[in-house]
């Protein structure tokens, strides 16, 4: 009987998944599709729930080349100066959910680019350092995952994310805005202005030449490597890591509570105007002139002294010394 039972028990779980499921995909294959972009076009909106989105720029390309694997459908949706791609998530019951996006973008659209994900990742590659990408606006947002921008110069870069990560390497732009909740941000060989809005999280710049940054961060940590660009930061609770190539911008640093380590140039050009409310100042850097030089408060200069460096701490402590 309790035989019998279970096996009725059974059927009946298995009658309820099939109702549960009415729509069952037909095909697991990829997806292409091909379309050409007329000159009106003035911006290329990508959209997915759940989907990893790569964009690669080609030069000997003249239309788009799209191509969809996993579990999802795709539509596109044309307009004279707009075009929506837009994947929609078709798993169901325990297969996998999430799929693929591939975009090849002609090397000759130069308007406005947008992607974003709730879940996935999103890679933009720009090509051959000769044929970098060139867009007048990319944007790009992303709720959980990683975002990565590869040789691409935009006159304006926007990077909106919830919890994620954000790679730029050999990236240009005119202006950049980042704007994160919790994660992390690396840019390397990135140039021109960047402004960064963290409430948690950490920032890796390496190889900045170029440009000035500026950063608000709640809490977390800011590390700068072989850097000769300006930094105005503002920190309530964190640590700055700062190694400079050339005194090329200027700084101007407020932290509530946190540490600021300085590895300076030799020779070079600055002026250094810090204090600290309850901390201590710690130098070893060789200045030719030093004016004040007390336990929490320190103004010299090195060079002409033209480059200024401003460190203003309410609890923590300023090291400078010089780079190896």
């Amino acid at each position: 009987m309790k035989k019998i039972i279970g096996a009725l028990l059974l059927m009946g779980g298995l009658v309820l998944m099939g109702l549960s499921f009415p729509q069952l995909p037909q095909t697991w294959k990829g997806q292409e599709q091909r379309f050409a972009i007329p000159d009106t076009v003035q911006t290329i909106s990508v959209s997915a729930s759940q989907a990893d989105i790569r964009i690669t720029s080609v030069d000997d390309l003249d239309e788009i080349k799209v191509t969809l694997s996993g579990n999802g459908s795709l539509n596109v949706n044309h307009s004279e100066e707009r075009i929506d791609l837009q994947v929609e998530d078709k798993s169901w019951g325990l297969l996998p959910r999430g799929c693929t996006l591939d975009i090849y973008l002609p090397s000759f659209y130069k308007q406005v680019l947008m992607a974003e994900a709730d879940e996935g990742n999103i890679d933009v590659y720009g090509g051959s350092e000769e044929g970098r990408m060139t867009l007048r606006e990319l944007a790009l947002t992303i709720h959980l995952g990683n975002v990565k921008v590869m040789d691409t110069h935009a006159e304006r870069l926007l990077f909106n994310g919830a919890a994620a990560k954000f790679s730029g390497e050999q990236v240009e732009a005119g202006s950049s805005e980042f704007e994160l909740i919790s994660g992390k941000i690396d840019l390397d060989k990135y140039s021109g202005d960047y402004d960064i809005s963290m409430e948690t999280g950490k920032l890796n710049v390496s190889n900045f030449s170029n440009g000035d940054g500026r950063v608000k961060l709640t809490a977390g940590q800011i590390n700068l490597d072989h850097y000769e660009g300006g930094l105005k930061a503002e920190i309530t609770s964190g640590e700055i890591n700062a190694q400079l190539d050339r005194a090329g911008g200027a700084f101007d640093i407020h932290i509530i509570s946190g540490n600021v380590n300085f590895l300076l140039p030799l020779p070079a050009d600055f002026r250094l105007d810090a204090a600290t409310e309850d901390g201590r100042i710690r130098a070893v850097y060789p200045f030719d002139t030093i004016d004040t030089q007390e336990r929490r408060k320190l103004e010299a200069a090195s060079g002409t002294g033209k480059i200024p460096l401003r460190v203003r701490l309410l609890s923590g402590n300023l090291n400078v010394d010089s780079t190896p």
